[in-house]
Formats: structure tokens, sequence, C-alpha cells
């Protein structure tokens, strides 16, 4: 009929389904641990080279006035006779080809690496007979070994301690599982010790060694006996005892959250947000270094 209106077949109207909490849940924490996630990625790129070169000003400022008093340590005995303390600086490591240019802790826990690289405690010291074996990181907190893998033999490298500057040279690159050239009774030499792979992903460990120019010290003390380490200061070593920190820094987070649902239901979303970003990004900060201090100790 002219004029009259077309009426349309339609289906019955049906009204959506509303997601079940459980899905709401998962999705919600789904979306949280990605976050969680990608800002842990962005502090180990972003901020910890900057922590590692506050760590790195700290500790030279602390060691330039024992090398020049010589009182700077020359063993794993303080010139008063005590205990190297684990994270202290020991000396000073220069890889000219590289650029790198670092202060050498005490110790190879996942939290003294983040300061620098660190000389193994039951390895021996910088310039005396046997082994020294330093561990750095590969990408992490500067990654100062990200590129040792590169050296070539000849390489010189070169180590700063209170009984003055010894020079190595580079000999080879080893991988895990390889057998390492055997050392010779009164020899001195070094082994740089990091990962390989995609910054943040370690596939492999490798091994640079080089040999001492000239005529090493004495055996000196060490820090702990052959062998004696626990496994948080081994190769990829990760250290539990950073767990408790963990979970406390987890549980100031929630309570932070809690807080700042609270605040958004109370006074609006965008002042609880103008408040809470800053809050929460410092949390997290303090959260990923103490995740940092149980991941592997080379990363």
């Amino acid at each position: 009929m002219t004029g009259s209106p077309r009426v349309l077949a339609e289906g019955p109207r049906r009204d959506p389904v509303p997601a079940r909490p459980w899905t709401r849940l998962s999705a919600l924490g789904v979306g949280l641990a990605a976050l969680l996630l990608l800002s842990l990625v962005g502090y180990l790129v972003l901020v910890s080279p900057l922590e590692q070169a506050r760590y790195q000003k700290v500790l030279y400022d602390g060691f330039r006035p024992l090398l020049g008093d010589s009182t700077a340590p020359v063993s794993a005995l303080t010139a008063d006779g005590e205990p190297v303390r684990p994270g202290d600086p020991v000396a000073l490591l220069r890889i000219p080809s590289l650029g790198v240019d670092e202060v050498v802790v005490f110790g190879t826990t996942s939290s003294q690496l983040k300061r620098g690289p660190g000389l193994r405690r039951d390895a021996a010291f910088p310039g005396t007979v046997g082994s020294t074996v330093l561990l750095g990181r590969q990408s992490a907190y500067g990654g100062p070994f990200g590129a040792v893998e590169t050296l070539a033999p000849g390489s010189p490298v070169l180590l700063t301690t209170g009984s003055g500057e010894w020079r190595y040279e580079v000999t080879g690159l080893r991988r895990a599982g390889s057998a390492r050239e055997v050392v010779a009774p009164g020899t001195a030499v070094l082994t740089l010790v990091t990962t390989t792979g995609p910054p943040l992903l370690p596939r492999a460990v490798v091994y640079v060694d080089a040999r001492l120019v000239g005529e090493p010290g004495p055996a000196v003390a060490r820090g702990a006996a052959l062998g004696s380490l626990p496994a948080s200061e081994d190769v990829m070593g990760s250290d539990p005892s950073g767990m408790p920190n963990l979970l406390l820094w987890c549980l100031v987070i929630l309570a932070a959250s809690l807080g700042l649902t609270w605040a958004a239901m109370r006074w609006g979303p965008r002042q609880a947000w103008v408040v809470g970003v800053p809050l929460l990004a410092a949390l997290l900060v303090g959260l990923h270094t103490s995740v940092a201090a149980v991941l592997p100790n080379l990363m």
C-alpha cells in the first residue's frame, strides 16, 4: 500500500550476555601480568643502567683514595687484616678495545653484580699466582661484559689493585663445557665470564681467557676455599635470600592498589591517578630491584 511504512522482519532482540566474574578476573590477571612484565623489561633496559652508573661513581669515589694511600686490598684481607666485605671494591678494570672502565667488586651474587663486575671469592686475586675469575652482566645494569666475546687474541685487559697495575692479554674464547688450558704452576691467568644471546635472554655462558704479561705476585689469601661458594655466587646463580624482600614489595604494591581503588571511589578517578601514578612507579622500581636480585646473575 502506497505511503505505508515497511515493516522489516527482525528476530527477537537479545541482551548481551554479561561476562562471568571468573572471566573478568582472568582477563584482569593476564593484563596485570603483562603490565608487570613490560615494566620489568623497561626497568632492566632503561633504569638499571642508571642505577649501575650511580653505584660505580660511589665505588670509584671510595676506592680511589685507597689506591692513593696504598691501603687498597691486595688480597681478600684489608690493610687492617679484616676480611673484605662482599660488594666492596677490590680493583679497577679497563678493556681499552671495548671502552670498558669499571670498578670490580668482591663477590658474584645477583645483588653484587648490579654494582659492576665481580671477583669470585674463591679465585686468585688479580695479579697473583693462580686463576682470577671475573663475572659480569651481559645486558642488565649497563651490561659491562656485553661485548667481551668479541675480544680478539692479544687484546689487553688491565686490572689495577693495591699492588699495582697488571696487564693480561686475551688468549681465546671458550663456550660452556669446553676444556680450558691447564694453568701451569707459578703462572697467573684471568677469565672473564658472561653470557651470549639476545639482551635479557641469555643462551649460553662464554669464557674469555687471558694470560698475565710479566711476573705475577705470590699467592695471597682468598675469600673462600676453592669450590666452596654457594650456588648464588656461581655462574648463572640466583640468590633466594631476596625472596622475602620480593614478597614484601608485592604486599606493599597490593596495599597501595587497594588504597588507590578506595581513593578513586572517594575522590574520583582523576584525582586518584594524579596521586597514584608516581607512587606506583616508585613502588614498581623497588619491586623490580628485588626481582633482579633473584634473577640469574649474568643477565
